[in-house]
């Protein structure tokens, strides 16, 4: 699904509409933000038919504790859905020990994973005791910089991860 030709359609579009649109969003009139809107609920729609209702299988999950059973990796995750910050935790039988420090992409019974580049954060916030997901947005003097769209509170956090900057080293010179 993500290597489709109609993705890659899609994100063309919207990305040409961001560089378009003057400051990337300033603030414009009501006509205006009625039209952007309606483009880009077109382009979500189109986002939808290419991929139909994969995403309703796929789970965001990180490890919590793994233990070896009879040959068969017994991972706790903590399933990283919806708008609570306590997420649910179950017990997922898989074919690999999940390293505590990454997320990952699952179907819930399929014993396989896909663990995604740090370029996400999800865990406590340092102001409290919710649940946050942070995403990589520059690279900056001090460390890189990862945003916040939800978390008002605490909404960037400064990282100096040498996985992520390894990881991002990785898709320049790709």
């Amino acid at each position: 699904m993500l290597a489709r030709k109609e993705l890659a359609g899609v994100f063309s579009r919207t990305n040409k509409m961001r560089n378009d649109w003057t400051g990337h969003g300033r603030a414009v009139g009501p006509a205006e933000a009625q039209l952007r809107n309606e483009l880009l609920l077109a382009e979500v729609q189109k986002l939808r038919e290419i991929m139909g209702d994969t995403w309703n299988e796929i789970h965001l999950i990180r490890a919590l504790l793994c233990q070896l059973r009879h040959e068969i990796f017994e991972n706790e995750v903590a399933v990283i859905m919806g708008s609570n910050s306590e997420f649910l935790k179950e017990r997922w039988s898989m074919s690999a020990c999940l390293d505590v420090e990454r997320l990952y992409l699952a179907k819930k019974r399929s014993g396989r994973s896909l663990q995604l580049l740090p370029l996400v954060q999800v865990g406590p916030s340092p102001a409290s005791a919710k649940n946050a997901c942070y995403f990589y947005n520059r690279f900056e003097h001090d460390g890189l910089r990862f945003v916040s769209y939800h978390f008002a509170e605490h909404p960037e956090i400064i990282d100096e991860s040498r996985d992520t900057i390894s990881a991002l080293k990785t898709l320049i010179e790709s």
